[in-house]
């Protein structure tokens, strides 16, 4: 009886862990999404209203949720008194549930905010057209991954109960 309770909990835990990396993912892809859906506000902001920076972000905070929301509201908050720093914005993207590739970008593009507005608004654009790429390389993919994670982590705890037994 208590060898089938321990196989319980051991193959329980292994669908928990296949639970944990499939919203893991889905958070992965969303935060992605709201991420390229608020460079491209950001963009066109500037490029109309040539909204100051600590103001935009501020104010696109506000529209944001979760990760993304504190993200915009730290990077706003410490550029609204004049102690925005490259270091800072790539602290708040470390902050973020994105893969390498993607926080690599969102880092470079802190290295060129500090320029004028037309140079901004390439790095924008140039971002958003490589994180969406990227998010819909994600999206794409995404099931297939679940499927492999959750294939590996059933399959490790039905050896260990194997073990076990």
């Amino acid at each position: 009886m208590l060898r089938l309770f321990g196989c319980a909990m051991i193959f329980s835990g292994g669908a928990a862990a296949a639970a944990l990396h499939a919203r893991a993912s889905l958070r992965e892809v969303e935060v992605l999404g709201a991420m390229c859906h608020v460079l491209g506000c950001m963009e066109s902001e500037i490029r109309l209203n040539r909204t100051p920076l600590p103001r935009l972000l501020l104010k696109l905070s506000l529209q944001s949720e979760g990760e993304l929301r504190y993200f915009l509201q730290t990077v706003g908050k410490e550029a609204a008194g004049d102690r925005f720093t490259v270091a800072l914005w790539r602290q708040a993207c470390g902050q973020l549930p994105l893969g390498n590739y993607e926080r690599g970008l969102m880092e470079e593009l802190g290295d060129k905010l500090s320029g004028d507005e037309e140079s901004l608004c390439r790095a924008l654009h140039l971002t958003r057209e490589q994180l969406l790429a990227a998010y819909d390389e994600h999206r794409r993919t995404r099931r297939e991954k679940e499927r492999r994670n959750a294939a590996v982590c059933l399959s490790a705890s039905a050896f260990i109960m194997i073990l076990l037994l």
